[in-house]
């Protein structure tokens, strides 16, 4: 019986590490999702453009040569529909529609920058097509890298059945970070979740032997 409830007992330990290791590398990946497909910080909030409304954000913060991210978001304006409530009163809601069947354009320009010529920041210009988001189809997203620091434009243009139409906004760009604190947090976190997975595996061998 002793034998039993020392086995049972290793069993567990080991069921509880394999759990810890499997949360650990499943809050490493949803930490990188967050990371790539983050809101970030509002650029374009509710900015009439045509037929359309614009919404606009941008990650890291702040902005930084190299990979950006920005998450936008195309709604119809906003429409007011009347009804009442239980107790007879007449109220009224207003309602976003988002869009989600038109293309989505995005230019980064940059207008100014140290020690940059006039054809440096020419050839910098990006320009790409902006898709639908994996994690909220009602959103799209884009994922490029700016060259330098300095002041950039970022144009977003919307092309649908409705019409086009198209907003920007100004914005710095800092220098590039020489360490990428969220590659380190991550190789920490999963560090961390595997020393104390080892741990409980040298419990759980010392239990059963």
């Amino acid at each position: 019986m002793q034998a039993q409830h020392t086995q049972f007992q290793a069993n567990r330990m080991k069921a509880y590490g394999l759990l810890a290791l499997v949360t650990g590398i499943l809050s490493l990946f949803t930490y990188a999702s967050i990371l790539a497909h983050g809101g970030g910080t509002p650029r374009l909030t509710d900015v009439e453009a045509g037929p359309y409304r614009l919404f606009a954000w941008t990650s890291p913060e702040p902005l930084r040569a190299g990979e950006i991210h920005m998450t936008i978001a195309v709604t119809l304006p906003p429409t007011t529909s009347s009804g009442s409530d239980k107790q007879g009163a007449n109220q009224s809601d207003t309602l976003t529609e988002a869009v989600t069947d038109v293309n989505v354009g995005v230019v980064f320009e940059p207008m100014v920058a140290d020690d940059q010529s006039p054809s440096q920041l020419a050839s910098a210009k990006v320009a790409l097509m902006a898709s639908v988001s994996e994690i909220n189809p009602l959103y799209y997203e884009v994922d490029t890298e700016l060259a330098f620091a300095g002041q950039w434009k970022a144009t977003i243009s919307v092309d649908g059945l409705l019409g086009t139409a198209e907003a920007s906004f100004m914005s710095g760009v800092e220098p590039a970070l020489l360490v990428n604190w969220s590659l380190v947090f991550g190789i920490v976190l999963l560090l961390v979740v595997i020393i104390l997975y080892s741990r409980m595996r040298t419990r759980s061998e010392r239990h059963n032997s």
